[in-house]
This record gives C-alpha cells, sequence and structure tokens, in this order.
C-alpha cells in the first residue's frame, strides 16, 4: 500500500494469487479470504484494513509448509469429515458460515484432502442448527463423493475378487427386488462396501443426539428455510455401514479454523499445530 492507501503493483499480484494459496495449501487463509470476497461489491476503508493484516499474517508465516505423513496400509485408513460452524457470524445478516475440512487418517497417518468455507443461505435460530446444515453441506459435497472414491480405490488394491464378493453382498442386502418395492430404482452408484469407514467428527451434543436418535422434531422447519431435507443424513448415518459419528473437543476441532477468522494466539496456534504446519 502507498500513502493513499492504493494496492501497488506487486502487491495486486500477490492479492490475486490469495484466493489460490488459500484453496491449495493454506487452509488457515480460506475464512479471511472468504470474508473479503463477499465485500468485492462493496468495499471499504475496514476491508483495507482487513486486507493489509492477512498480507502482513501471509508474510509472517511464509515459512509455513503443510505437510502430510502416511504410514498405514490403505485397508487401515479411513476418511475424516470435519464439520463446524460460526453461529451468526455475519454481523450485517446474522448469517452463520459453514466450514468443512476432509482427512484420511489412521493410526499413524494424516492427509489433509480438500476443505472447504461457505456462507449460509439462511439465518439459523441455533448453533444447533447451524451445525448441522454445516455437517450436511460437508457430507454432501466432499464426504459421500469420497467416500465412494475410496471404495473404489481399495477395489483396485485389494483385488477384484475380494471386492466383488463384498459387493454382491451389500448390493443384495440393499437392492434385493421384491413385489413390496416393484416402483424402486437402485442408485447410479453401489454402495460402498463395509471395510470402507468415513467418520463424522462432531463437537456438538444435540447433533450427535440427532444422527443416532434418527429424527430431527427441532429441525422441521429446515427444510423450508435452508431448503435442505436432513432425512438423507440421518438415514445414512443410521443404516449405512460405513458410516458413523465421533465427538471430539472443541478445541481440537480442526474445521473451526475455517469458519472465522478471528482467534486468540494460543488457540490459533495449537490448531495450526494439528493441521502439522511446519517450517520447511
Amino acid at each position: 500500500f502507498n500513502e493513499k492507501g492504493v494496492l501497488s503493483a506487486v502487491c495486486s499480484r500477490i492479492v490475486l494469487k490469495i484466493p489460490f494459496f488459500a484453496c491449495i495449501a493454506r487452509p488457515d487463509l480460506l475464512a479471511s479470504v472468504n470474508t473479503l470476497a463477499r465485500e468485492v461489491t462493496r468495499w471499504t476503508a475496514a476491508c483495507d484494513a482487513r486486507l493489509r493484516r492477512l498480507i502482513a499474517y501471509i508474510n509472517c508465516t511464509k515459512e509455513w509448509v503443510l505437510k502430510c505423513h502416511v504410514g498405514d496400509r490403505p485397508q487401515d485408513l479411513k476418511i475424516a469429515v470435519y464439520a463446524d460452524a460460526s453461529f451468526a457470524g455475519d454481523t450485517r445478516d446474522s448469517k452463520s458460515t459453514s466450514g468443512g475440512l476432509l482427512c484420511l487418517i489412521g493410526p499413524r497417518t494424516f492427509v489433509p484432502l480438500n476443505w472447504l468455507c461457505k456462507k449460509q443461505t439462511a439465518v439459523s435460530h441455533s448453533s444447533t442448527e447451524a451445525e448441522i446444515i454445516s455437517l450436511e453441506t460437508t457430507m454432501r459435497v466432499e464426504g459421500l463423493p469420497m467416500l465412494n472414491l475410496w471404495s473404489q480405490i481399495l477395489h483396485v488394491l485389494n483385488g477384484e475378487t475380494e471386492h466383488s464378493a463384498q459387493l454382491v453382498t451389500t448390493m443384495a442386502k440393499y437392492h434385493g427386488l421384491s413385489l413390496d418395492s416393484v416402483g424402486y430404482v437402485p442408485a447410479s452408484l453401489p454402495l460402498p462396501v463395509a471395510n470402507t469407514k468415513l467418520v463424522m467428527v462432531e463437537d456438538n451434543d444435540a447433533v450427535i443426539k440427532m444422527l443416532k436418535k434418527g429424527r430431527a422434531p427441532s429441525m422441521a422447519h429446515v427444510a423450508c428455510t435452508h431448503r435442505v431435507n436432513l432425512d438423507w443424513l440421518i438415514e445414512r448415518s443410521i443404516h449405512d455401514p460405513c458410516i458413523y459419528c465421533l465427538y471430539i473437543e472443541t478445541k481440537q476441532q480442526l474445521a473451526d479454523i475455517l469458519t472465522k477468522p478471528n482467534f486468540s494466539v494460543k488457540d490459533w496456534c495449537s490448531l495450526c499445530s494439528c493441521l502439522l504446519y511446519t517450517s520447511p
């Protein structure tokens, strides 16, 4: 920035690359980039200050590298979906922000695969509502497609014979035809085999109770406000042997870094260390 607050040519090129950095290798930047991107058509002096602070943060952490480690067999790995939301995080319209992180985990493995940060389309009336909308978005956009992909990867690595036997058993269980289901149309993709595991990592007790009980009467309005039907998520969590839920403390919820850009130094460094940020 010059004396008048105008971006220089070099700084302008850096600013254009920040969204690319955030989407490819720096998930800790995504929440700030997402917040600033909403203000493109109504840019103010406060946005300049936030952009200056973001560039200063990148300059101070330019040596940070997102590292992964793999030390297990493919059969021992699981897909982990971290989902979190900031309740009424936008001060202008009180809408929440959904954050999700997709990882491949194991006893000696941790690989972040993808992450998302998305503003919700309607106002949530509780933190539980914001959390379950975030979980639905992350599972639909990232979790279930990755579960099918990982099932096919294990199919190739384990051999076609073993996978075919498990697939036939699974298809016979879920896609059996009878006179009671004459009008039933099976899915275009086969269901994942039972040896593929997906863990939904949540820090909200109410969301986990909804998934376990198989009903969410307090969320009946979500279909009208958020245009989201939660029945498919509850059904998959109960009947699909590949999907189950796991509680985690809020301080260890990695998706929290994708929902809001303001943290204490201690909490921020703790989350970044969990994401294996290290200097080269």
